[in-house]
């Protein structure tokens, strides 16, 4: 069972996870009710649903610059093999 002091540990696996409450409060032995009040009164589902939208707006954002420096890498290449 996890300490009550946990509830930090608890936020952050639902906010950066893919784990329901409901598998939460089992993992950590609470009641369910308990956990899905905590996790409303605090907002969780909002952080959850920015966290996501954050982590792949990076993700595009890296794929785009490799894209971008592959094809860079590719026009380069090109002019040399013209050159």
């Amino acid at each position: 069972m996890v300490n009550k002091a946990d509830w930090p540990l608890v936020r952050e696996k639902y906010i950066t996870g893919n784990l329901t409450l409901l598998v939460l409060a089992e993992s950590t032995g609470w009641d369910r009710t308990t956990v899905r009040r905590k996790a409303a009164k605090e907002g969780w589902a909002k952080q959850r649903e920015d966290y996501q939208r954050e982590l792949a707006n990076k993700v595009r954002s890296m794929m785009s610059t490799r894209m971008a420096e592959e094809y860079v890498e590719e026009l380069m290449y090109k002019r040399v093999g013209e050159g």
